[in-house]
């Protein structure tokens, strides 16, 4: 009698428990940029002040000063003395800000035992580029956050065919 009931208890458990499943997942950080925003950003004219109350805080700032090796100077005798010397230097390109916006969805099929997952992420970028007065030298920016799609895990519609 205990050994049916076991029985019967495992049969409905095995019974009432899915087999098959499929779960839709979405995440998305910072918030999306506005294109039309990005558009009134001037080179020679927009300033740092500007891009800030246009766009917010930016994701990343990039401030980089570098040092550069110029040589050694040289004794009397041709030998080495003293330190290195260096300069600063700093190149237009290395002051920018960074704004970005991802968003990633996922897709899972589970089959018995086997599962498929699928998940792809889109973003938006603007990389604003600034001289050393804080105004605007070039802008560059992509906006493919709104085409990331929920895609079966064994899909290749975004990739490119040979035939193109």
């Amino acid at each position: 009698m205990h050994d049916q009931r076991l029985l019967a208890l495992v049969a409905a458990a095995l019974l009432t428990t899915p087999t098959t499943g499929c779960i839709l997942g979405r995440t998305r950080d910072e918030v999306p940029l506005d294109p039309a925003r990005v558009a009134m950003i001037v080179p020679g004219k927009t300033t740092k002040r500007d891009v800030v109350e246009l766009l917010g805080a930016p994701t990343y700032v990039n401030d980089r000063i570098g040092l550069r090796v110029v040589g050694r100077p040289d004794g009397l005798d041709g030998s080495a003395v003293g330190p290195l010397v260096d300069e600063l230097v700093r190149s237009p390109l290395d002051h920018s800000y960074t704004y970005e916006y991802t968003n990633t969805k996922s897709a899972s099929l589970y089959l018995l035992v086997v599962s498929f997952t699928n998940q792809e992420t889109r973003r938006d970028r603007v990389v604003v580029f600034f001289d050393d007065d804080g105004v605007v030298t070039h802008l560059g920016s992509s906006f493919n956050a709104r085409d990331v799609a929920f895609r079966l895990p064994t899909s290749d519609d975004d990739l490119p065919r040979d035939d193109e």
